[in-house]
């Protein structure tokens, strides 16, 4: 299985808890929710904002992951290429071997890891570009303590999946 389907299988199925979650609180929650709930004890205008906020960090997360096991496809497909080319080698061709997998661990993932694969429509390496962008943004931008920044695009998980799934479809690695 396409390891991006696991993800949005996980994702899918905590969105559709949280649907479930949203529903009980704002029917009251009479006889569900219990002291284990943290909802029990909050007015339903609080729990409803903190579902909220739940439901857009579990939409960047689901994004996070995503582009995070999708640059390791990438990167390990290079290195098995490296790999197999160097198959049986002597000593001056391990180490060059070597020095190319262990360089391509620090290869720029959305300028030099995407592009390598020229295969792929310019317009769609762009599109995941915009990803690797928004998942820099979730890791690490958005909690900066001095203004964070807003977010570099606006991203569905849905969306998200479509394009990265197409890019390996189009590179050959699915």
């Amino acid at each position: 299985m396409n390891q991006l389907q696991e993800i949005m299988d996980w994702y899918q199925t905590a969105v559709d808890a949280l649907r479930v979650t949203t529903r009980v609180v704002g029917r009251g929650g009479a006889g569900i929710l219990t002291a284990r709930h943290i909802f029990r004890d909050l007015p339903a205008n609080e729990s409803l904002a903190r579902l909220g906020m739940a439901g857009e960090q579990l939409n960047n997360l689901n994004i996070l992951a995503m582009v995070a096991v999708f640059e390791r496809l990438l990167r390990d497909y290079v290195v098995s290429i490296v790999q197999s080319r160097f198959q049986a080698p002597g000593e001056i061709e391990t180490r060059i071997a070597e020095n190319i997998q262990a360089d391509a661990e620090f290869w720029n993932f959305s300028n030099r890891l995407v592009d390598v694969f020229a295969n792929v429509p310019a317009d769609l390496r762009g599109r995941v570009k915009q990803f690797i962008d928004f998942r820099n943004w979730v890791a690490h931008a958005r909690h900066a303590a001095a203004s964070p920044e807003p977010a570099p695009i606006n991203v569905a998980p849905k969306d998200a999946h479509r394009v990265l799934t197409a890019f390996l479809l189009q590179a050959g690695l699915v």
